[in-house]
């Protein structure tokens, strides 16, 4: 879907804070499972390893700079300091 810009206030918040915290082995596909499993739309990752869910994410609209990569590995990007790359779940 996209780099999206987050704050403070957070963009994606339904899932907790975040969804789901796996510092060594976060992926995409973790992510995107562990928030379709849960009845969230999108999945959100951040900083390679925070997981974040919900059913809208926009409220700061389209950012840059989220080529960082999962801890677990990957190629798919997994955000950055306050950019969340944004997958459908799936769900």
């Amino acid at each position: 879907m996209g780099c999206y810009v987050d704050a403070e206030t957070r963009a994606m918040t339904a899932g907790g804070s975040p969804a789901l915290n796996d510092v060594a082995s976060m992926t995409v596909e973790i992510c995107r499972a562990h928030c379709r499993n849960n009845g969230y739309e999108y999945a959100g990752l951040q900083v390679k390893h925070e997981c974040w869910c919900d059913n809208s994410f926009s409220m700061y609209g389209a950012g840059s700079g989220c080529e960082v990569g999962c801890n677990g590995g990957g190629s798919e990007p997994c955000g950055a300091g306050w950019r969340l790359s944004v997958y459908w779940s799936g769900l």
